[in-house]
């Protein structure tokens, strides 16, 4: 930042943001996605989402979304913040409209492709899923690119994180987790999207919401 410019966060963050996703799709795409909208939203259950097609533009373009959570963007080193860049990018090459964040053969096809190695989250024995745990395979292209980048690369600004809250006090990331209650009873909640499989336990008067969607959608208890 030169000196006595004002700050302006928005252009300084997306601009940041926009310009390694810029660099991915040109080092590993040849440049030729659409790149699509960045947000970031909080709270979210996920590092990343892909959603297809949600932004129009005047001209009567129209171009996906990724959402980002912020809290782990912050807290993730620039090697996981590329790879799950590069897993969005992935995604948006399928071009896949239902079930979009669903990760097939293909992608990890081309994943491997691109130097990084995809398994199951919880079943290390296979590659594809709805939730993938990514390893850069040495000696691949993700490891060349990323040497040749600057990989010390920071971003001006991150989200400022609540202090912790008392005991029993409901936090801003506790959607992440199954809320407990003081009888430890709960019951079991579920997305009321078709095939979405988010579910979570919490206690039986709450009003919870799956944010896996363009638009949150509520969860309910089942029988």
């Amino acid at each position: 930042m030169m000196e006595g410019k004002p700050l302006n966060p928005t252009e300084e963050y997306y601009g940041e943001v926009a310009r390694l996703l810029k660099w991915i799709n040109e080092r590993f795409f040849e440049g030729a996605l659409e790149l699509p909208m960045i947000t970031f939203r909080t709270p979210m259950k996920f590092f990343g989402r892909y959603i297809p097609e949600c932004w129009d533009h005047e001209s009567g373009a129209l171009r996906a979304e990724f959402k980002l959570n912020p809290v782990a963007f912050k807290k993730a080193s620039f090697e996981e913040k590329c790879l799950e860049l590069l897993r969005l990018m992935v995604l948006l090459g399928q071009n896949k409209q239902g079930r979009s964040n669903y990760h097939d053969a293909q992608f990890a096809k081309a994943m491997w492709l691109h130097g990084v190695q995809t398994r199951r989250a919880g079943d290390p024995e296979k590659e594809t899923g709805e939730h993938v745990e990514l390893s850069v395979i040495p000696g691949m292209k993700f490891e060349k690119e990323l040497a040749r980048k600057n990989a010390g690369t920071d971003f001006s600004w991150a989200i400022r994180e609540s202090d912790p809250s008392p005991a029993g006090a409901e936090t801003a990331g506790e959607a992440e987790t199954a809320p407990r209650s003081s009888s430890g009873k709960r019951v079991k909640y579920v997305c009321t999207v078709k095939d979405c499989k988010t579910s979570v336990l919490g206690r039986s008067d709450q009003k919870l919401a799956c944010m896996d969607h363009d638009q949150p959608a509520p969860l309910t208890v089942t029988a």
